[in-house]
Parts: structure tokens; sequence; C-alpha cells
């Protein structure tokens, strides 16, 4: 169980496949291991970079509407990343997983590497070039979910899904509040750098330690097929309903999440210790709603946790609405984390139970890529409606989404759904 992992035992695993050489772990085992020492590296700068990013930008003098062009069209959540994620899942169905993860770690280097010297030379315009590398690292995004699916029975995804989310969120929480403290004193190349230094040892991770997990071979024909719009529209059609939950869900989140950063800096007036302790209550809600969301989904019922993570939502974004002092960012903050443990581990049960093995990837990236056309409307409807109306105007239209998206969860999503095996997916 991922629960009892050290780096001991990690490291003490399976070297890559070689003729005659056999692996103390199954593949399978060694892919769960692998992604939880990836997500502990690749939280430890994420957890800063998503706090700080945005104002580190605003002190190179780059504008609010600026960023929210950049994020609308490229950046983690844009379009170009949006388009990158299904051709990443598809691909990865055909040539397997483990060449387009390394892809997405090397172009994540670059971008931060890029960033870090745009302040080194106190330019801007690096800085457009390190946005799109950003976006095009996310085709390894639905393709980091399909290992996981591969690699672990359909009754414990939930579970194990909310563990390596942990080690996502905690070492990010230590390093953001940390960077909260040392903002000041030292300069953003040197958080640039740290993040391209800790991707780097990712690749590393993934390059030595990550298995492709083979698909059966009557699939094996379905992996035939690269990828065209046309397909992507067929997809939509099949699962509709379904993508319709989480489009709702995820345009709410970008108007309200992605210029949360440079809209409280700019008008609150928040200072990077305020960032930092938010930081650090957001991990802890992580942590807290790990409980349902990654342990107890069958037993509460998937509906009913995405119906409370979008509740919890309402709550944080109206609260920042009506009350925006800095003195009630932690508690925000904390809903906000457990609004995200909630909601994603249960995700991801969800749709992985209802994707065919042999397609998982391919439908992955779609669904991706789909919420990401969506959301991609999410900086620009934040940007115009601050700009037209001030401050308010982003999270009351969250907010209205939210409740839209709760709307489609009680007519989509069924009361109970059980994670079954007949979705052809046996690990080794």
């Amino acid at each position: 169980m991922i629960g009892s992992i050290s780096l001991m035992s990690i490291w003490c695993g399976a070297l890559p496949d070689k003729p005659g050489f056999k692996s103390r772990f199954p593949p399978s085992q060694l892919n769960v291991r692998t992604l939880f020492v990836y997500n502990i590296l690749q939280g430890a700068y994420l957890g800063y970079i998503q706090v700080f990013w945005q104002p580190f930008l605003l002190t190179l003098g780059l504008s609010i509407a600026a960023i929210g062009t950049l994020e609308t069209l490229t950046g983690r959540f844009g379009l170009l990343a949006s388009l990158t994620q299904v051709f990443g899942g598809r691909l990865s169905d055909r040539t397997g997983r483990r060449k387009i993860v390394l892809l997405g770690s090397v172009l994540l280097i670059s971008c931060w590497s890029t960033a870090a010297l745009a302040f080194v030379l106190e330019t801007k315009y690096l800085i457009y070039v390190a946005y799109p590398l950003w976006s095009l690292s996310a085709m390894a995004t639905p393709v980091l979910d399909a290992v996981l699916a591969d690699s672990v029975s359909p009754h414990d995804r939930s579970r194990i899904y909310g563990l390596i989310m942990l080690a996502n969120v905690i070492p990010g929480a230590l390093t953001g509040y940390a960077t909260g403290i040392l903002v000041g004193r030292l300069h953003p190349q040197f958080f640039l750098g740290l993040a391209a230094l800790l991707e780097s040892a990712g690749f590393i991770v993934i390059q030595s330690k990550l298995r492709n997990i083979r698909l059966p071979p009557e699939e094996l024909a379905a992996e035939a097929e690269i990828t065209s719009f046309k397909r992507l529209l067929r997809d939509f059609r099949e699962y509709h309903r379904l993508f319709s939950v989480f489009a709702a869900d995820s345009l709410s989140w970008s108007i309200a999440t992605t210029l949360l950063p440079a809209i409280l800096r700019a008008s609150k007036g928040y200072t990077p210790a305020d960032f930092g302790l938010i930081a650090v209550t957001l991990t802890v809600g992580n942590v807290l709603g790990i409980i349902p969301g990654g342990f107890l989904t069958n037993r509460i019922g998937a509906r009913n946790l995405l119906i409370i993570s979008e509740a919890l939502g309402l709550a944080t974004w109206s609260g920042w609405l009506i009350r925006p002092q800095a003195i009630y960012a932690p508690l925000y903050a904390f809903m906000w984390g457990l609004a995200i443990t909630t909601w994603v581990p249960v995700q991801f049960q969800v749709l992985t139970d209802t994707f065919p093995a042999e397609r998982r990837g391919a439908l992955l990236g779609a669904v991706a890529t789909f919420r990401g056309l969506i959301a991609i409307l999410g900086p620009l409807i934040s940007t115009l409606l601050y700009l037209k109306l001030g401050y308010s105007a982003p999270f009351i239209a969250a907010d209205l989404g939210l409740a839209l998206a709760i709307m489609l969860i009680i007519l989509v999503v069924p009361k109970r759904r059980m994670a079954t095996e007949g979705d052809a997916d046996n690990p080794q």
C-alpha cells in the first residue's frame, strides 16, 4: 500500500526494463511508487508557483490584463494547454505513457528555466515564451492519470489517487509558507530556478522507474487511431452528460482562481506573508478532505461528495466576496482545500470507472481538452468582469456557475457509483 511507502523502499525497487532483468516489484506497484515520488518533487515547487507566480509577474511589469490574456491563451489551463491534452492522451494509448510523461517534464524544465532567465535579464518578453512551454507540458496531465488507472484496481483508485495528491500538496504547503517568508529576501529567479531543478529530479525519477503497463492483445487494435477533432466530437457526444458536469465545474473554478492572487494583491493589498498562510491552510484543507474524498467515496457516494465539494466552493467564493480582508483568508483557503480533495479523487474514479481501458488515455485527454476549452473563458471572463465591474463581479459569476454545476450533478451523476472490474483493467 502506498501509505507505507518510504523513499528507501522506492529506490530499492526495480531498474528500467533490460533483457534478463527481473524486477523486485511488479510494474504496476513500481508505477505507483514512482508517481508518489514524482508528485513530492513537483508539489514542492507548484505549492509556491500557484500562489506567487502572478505576483512575481506584476513585479516584472506585466499588467493584470496582460496576465489574464496569457492565462486565457496559454499557461497551465489556457487554450493551448487544453488542445494539447487530447493529443497527449491519445498518443499515449498508442505509443505508451512513459514517452509522453517524459516529454511533459522536459517542457516544464524549459518553462521554469526560461522564466528564471526572464527575471535575471529583467525582460518580460521571455515570459511570453515560458507561458506556451507551460501549456505544452499539459499533454502529460491526462497521461499521468492514465498511468495510475492502468496500475491500480478500480476499487482502490480514489484512495490511492487521494494519497498521491497528498504527496503533491503537503510539500507545497511547506514551500509555499517558506516562500512567503523568504520572498522579500530572495529574488523570483531563485524560486523559478529551484522549480527547474526539482522538475529535473522528477524527470530522472520518471526516466529510470516508470513502466508502460501493456494492454491485453485484443485491445491493441483500438490504439491505431491517433486523434482528430472529429474524434473529440464523437467522444463528447458519447459522454456529453458527464462532460457537461465537469465543464461547468471547470469554468466556475477558472473564473474564481486564475487571477485570484493578482486581484487580491492589486485590490486588497495582500502581502507575501498572507499568500504563504493561504498556501498552508489550503493544504490543511486538502489533507482533511482526503478522508472523505479518497477513502469514503464508495460509502458516501460519488454524487454526494461532488455536491459537498461544490457547496464548499460556494462558501469559499462567497466569503471572499463578502469579507475579503486578509484575516479571513485562511478560512477561505481551508474550505478551498476541502473542496479540491472532495472533488478530484472522486472525479478520477467516476471517469476511470466509466471509460474502457483500451481508450482510457484518449478519453481522459478528451475530458481534459473539453473542460479546458470551456475553462479558457475563465481568465477572460474574470479579467473583463474585474476591469469593468470591479472586485466583486468575478466571485458572483463563480458562485452562479457552481450553483449550475450542483444542478447538473444531481441530474447526471448516479446516487451510488461502485467500482467494478468490468472495464478490462487488470494491473499486474
